[in-house]
């Protein structure tokens, strides 16, 4: 008997639309992302290159806007797994979460004499953007999350429209093989009809889940065998799959 398979679970990112802020990969986009509109802000208002101006406006907008992205992606890695129920609800905490931490950055760049700007037009100014951009990059989040999914269901349905025009000729050629070895090879019969029934309980399990790789190629295996009695030599098959974990 096969020990169990273990299945590599991916509810989470499947039903959530925010992509993993866990996700180092993630941070590093942000962290770029961040960079780039940071360097967007302190060039708009340019008037003249002054580069150690420049620079210090640079710094500063950037340690801002960097403090605010990573605090936000910290407070959605901890409370992602909470999230996944309901998109609307989990746009509707990220949204608040943003502009909280957005908040908070301000209130201390305030207290900390870092702005030269009255408390309420600090807080005014970038509660604005901080609200615009959080918008827009929910919504590009949240498109290209419906994008992928129906990308996905797309390919789901060919492959299972695939699968339901291969599996009735499957089916009755292996009927045919089974027929042909029970009266002169009973047990070569029984071996077949034992991998048969083995490849029957895969087509039957859910589609959405995964796999180990060993056990795809199991399956791989025992049909090439069966088919392998229908063609004979005509079959010739090399695995180059040792580098694979």
């Amino acid at each position: 008997m096969n020990p169990p398979t273990k299945i590599i679970s991916s509810e989470t990112d499947d039903n959530l639309f925010l992509p993993n802020s866990c996700d180092v990969y993630t941070v590093f986009l942000g962290i770029l992302v961040t960079e780039l509109l940071a360097f967007v802000f302190v060039l708009v208002p340019l008037t003249d290159w002054d580069y150690t101006k420049l620079v210090t406006d640079l710094a500063m907008v950037s340690l801002f806007m960097q403090w605010v992205t990573l605090g936000s992606m910290g407070l959605l890695c901890l409370v992602r797994r909470w999230l996944s129920h309901n998109n609307i609800i989990a746009a509707f905490i990220t949204y608040l979460l943003i502009l909280m931490m957005t908040w908070l950055v301000s209130e201390i760049a305030w207290r900390l004499n870092l702005s030269s700007s009255s408390h309420y037009l600090l807080l005014g100014r970038n509660l604005g953007i901080s609200a615009i951009i959080s918008a827009i990059a929910l919504r590009y989040f949240y498109v290209q999350f419906q994008w992928k999914k129906e990308t996905k269901a797309n390919a789901n349905s060919r492959a299972q429209a695939l699968q339901a025009r291969i599996r009735p000729h499957f089916l009755f050629n292996s009927m045919n093989t089974i027929a042909s070895l029970i009266r002169f090879q009973p047990e070569k019969a029984e071996y077949v009809v034992e991998e048969f029934a083995e490849l029957f309980r895969a087509s039957l399990a859910d589609t959405k889940t995964f796999v180990t790789f060993k056990k795809e190629l199991t399956l791989c295996q025992q049909y090439l065998d069966i088919e392998a009695l229908r063609f004979g030599g005509r079959l010739q098959l090399v695995w180059k799959v040792d580098n694979i974990p």
